[in-house]
């Protein structure tokens, strides 16, 4: 079959899009989908265009600054491409990365699925990372005896031990 498109490659791209409630059928070839790409994003890259879809916030000037020390990519190329250069960007670009992904996913700690062996390790880790906030709040708060509560809460998880009181609790 030939490209709708330009009449004379082969079309590989099957594109249906329905408009107002009509569906319409396109055939295109790889060089005139690619061309019809470029023209609807204008130039924007995936990670701009997340970015613009999902409201993220201007980049920041110090951001650009912001510079891996062991690739040298900059967070700005980071933001341009969504590719990052090496494992130690993640720590280069700590903070800035966090605040990026939050606005996208609306957090920034896994809450998919755990394979089941790791289950139980992941879940008691959440508890401390909860008792963890409680203790936070309670010291915030001057409630001093509540945070040493929590305090040993947390150190018999650590150890492995079963601690009184469930998960999450708050007293």
């Amino acid at each position: 079959m030939l490209c709708d498109e330009c009449g004379q490659n082969q079309a590989t791209i099957h594109i249906a899009t329905i408009i107002g409630g009509k569906k319409k059928d396109e055939n295109l070839c790889p060089q005139c989908w690619q061309k019809r790409n470029a023209q609807i994003l204008g130039g924007l890259s995936v990670g701009n265009l997340l970015s613009q879809l999902l409201g993220a916030q201007p980049q920041q000037e110090e951001d650009k600054s912001l510079r891996c020390g062991k690739c040298g990519m900059t967070f700005a190329e980071f933001q341009k491409s969504g590719r990052l250069g090496c494992a130690n960007c993640y720590a280069a670009f700590g903070e800035n990365m966090r605040k990026m992904l939050g606005s996208i996913h609306g957090h920034t700690h896994h809450v998919g699925k755990v394979p089941g062996y790791l289950e139980e390790e992941v879940r008691a880790k959440q508890q401390i990372d909860d008792l963890r906030r409680q203790m936070d709040e309670a010291v915030r708060a001057e409630d001093f005896e509540r945070a040493a509560e929590l305090r040993d809460r947390i150190r018999a998880l650590d150890k492995g031990q079963p601690v009184a009181g469930g998960e999450g609790e708050e007293a």
